[in-house]
């Protein structure tokens, strides 16, 4: 049996139990089509949605080859390497076409799937927003985009497995239009210890479960 293990964008269950989805609430009319008697509740009533968005873009960088571009790579990195020391950073990118408008977002979470790492045991990972647009196959370390935190980030640790952000408050905003969905990167310390985290692509094809 075989599993994709390329970036999603995914939400959980009103009562927080997980699922491979992405949960929005969309206003349904609970009168429309119904007898008299049966319309309990009547009128708009929130109704969670579940979906599941799977990256359509995704790279990373790399300081310690500045002009080259990884958009075709099979893996995503998020490192701090060598000796003097380079960085790399993972930009992924989302589209929203699912959603429909109006839609509420009730919980939104990025996941990422670990498949080596090395280095210090835990390292902590921060999310943040892309500030402008670029392209997969053409985006280099000297030409990526402004990535401020957006105050999300998970500890990774060395064990292969999906690692989560909460991407909540960002795709909000996104699908509400009060700022440009442009993606997100994954990035770690500048500066310490050295660490590698290895994440799967959506050039990654298909892995045994």
């Amino acid at each position: 049996m075989s599993q994709r293990h390329n970036p999603v964008f995914r939400r959980f269950t009103m009562v927080g139990v997980a699922s491979i989805a992405a949960v929005f609430l969309v206003l349904l009319d609970t009168a429309a089509g119904v007898d008299a008697d049966e319309r309990i509740p009547a009128g708009p009533v929130a109704v969670p949605t579940e979906v599941t968005i799977s990256a359509n873009a995704d790279t990373y960088v790399d300081s310690g080859k500045p002009d080259i571009n990884h958009g075709g790579a099979a893996n995503l990195y998020v490192s701090l390497y060598g000796s003097p020391v380079n960085i790399q950073q993972t930009l992924v990118q989302f589209s929203l076409a699912a959603i429909p408008a109006g839609a509420t977002i009730d919980t939104a979470r990025l996941e990422l799937y670990l498949n080596s790492a090395s280095g210090l045991s835990v390292v902590n990972l921060g999310l943040g927003r892309n500030l402008a647009l670029w392209k997969e196959n053409e985006v280099v370390f000297s030409s990526r985009p402004g990535c401020p935190p957006t105050g999300a980030s998970a500890n990774v640790g060395v064990t292969n497995g999906w690692y989560g952000w909460d991407a909540t408050a960002l795709v909000a905003q996104w699908v509400q239009g009060f700022m440009p969905n442009y993606g997100v990167c994954v990035t770690g310390a500048g500066s310490g210890s050295l660490y590698m985290r290895r994440f799967t692509s959506r050039e990654g094809g298909l892995r045994r479960a």
